[in-house]
């Protein structure tokens, strides 16, 4: 089973742009990741990624070793910003402007929309 979570830019036009991924969305490998994504290129091509994932039904993957895509069994998938987190566990959002990373987990027992910030100290647990 799959840790899922939701991966997105924030944009001040474009609101949240994101996409759905499957496997290893807990925050010791997403948050790593999408750093070193980061610091390698832009958050331009991270929603560049996203869009692409989007139209591939999501990504399979997202680690150091690399992206795998979805194979597309789940149709295209773009959301909006109210569904940015709906049905997975963490969800991390990447200021399209300062490159700052910010990361969500849901909270146990909770609502839909109920979520918390991971701490830096709790990114590596």
């Amino acid at each position: 089973m799959g840790t899922h979570c939701h991966i997105a830019v924030g944009t001040k036009t474009h609101g949240i742009i994101g996409c759905y991924v499957h496997f290893d969305g807990y925050p010791s490998n997403m948050v790593p990741t999408l750093r070193a994504f980061l610091r390698k290129r832009t958050a331009s091509c991270l929603m560049l990624l996203i869009r692409q994932a989007q139209q591939a039904g999501g990504i399979q993957s997202f680690n150091p070793e690399g992206v795998d895509m979805s194979d597309g069994m789940w149709g295209p998938e773009v959301f909006n910003d109210e569904e940015f987190g709906y049905g997975v566990h963490y969800r991390y959002l990447v200021d399209m402007e300062t490159g700052e990373l910010h990361a969500e987990s849901r909270r146990n027992g909770s609502s839909q929309d109920s979520w918390i910030p991971i701490k830096e100290n709790e990114w590596n647990d």
